[in-house]
């Protein structure tokens, strides 16, 4: 029917088992998931997911005082760094500037989560902060399509792998 020379045959990893002949006898064609084409290597996926928590406790230790509190940017709320998030000026749905230093910083869960980032008061945070220049830069860069490589991230976890452990 489908060609089958094996009775162990794979299918389509979309397809979840087929049924079909083979000399008069029934067979299930198996589900066939490739195989990554280096075992053990990390992709792009896993290793922004690796990252994001290293560059966050890097961001919200950072603006942390002595005592480890830091106030929200957007609201003034001041609460210790592990109670507190590092929230995006422009989406972190946009590679390019996910990770720059300039686009993020310490929010309280009110704002960076219920309020949506709370964008009028961030946006006259980030101008009294940087200047009109960095924030329409940061707007700029946004807009490119990026993807990450392998050896960004890799590199990127490094870094503030490193640099965490001379903060606070």
């Amino acid at each position: 029917m489908f060609g089958c020379k094996h009775p162990m045959e794979k299918t389509s990893p979309n397809v979840k088992s087929v049924v079909h002949l083979h000399n008069g006898k029934e067979y299930s064609l198996i589900p066939y998931k490739k195989p990554r084409t280096t075992p053990g290597t990390e992709t792009v996926r896993e290793l922004d997911k690796k990252l994001w928590p290293i560059f966050s406790e890097y961001i919200r230790r950072g603006y942390s005082d002595d005592k480890g509190y830091c106030t929200c940017v957007t609201c003034g709320k001041k609460d210790h760094w592990k109670n507190m998030q590092a929230g995006h000026f422009i989406s972190r749905a946009k590679k390019a500037i996910k990770y720059d230093v300039r686009n993020v910083h310490c929010q309280c869960p009110m704002c960076n989560g219920f309020k949506h980032g709370n964008a009028v008061e961030y946006r006259k945070f980030m101008l009294e902060r940087y200047g009109e220049k960095t924030v329409l830069q940061l707007e700029y860069l946004s807009r490119r399509i990026y993807s990450f490589k392998i050896y960004e991230l890799k590199h990127l976890i490094e870094l503030y792998k490193r640099k965490l452990s001379g903060v606070g």
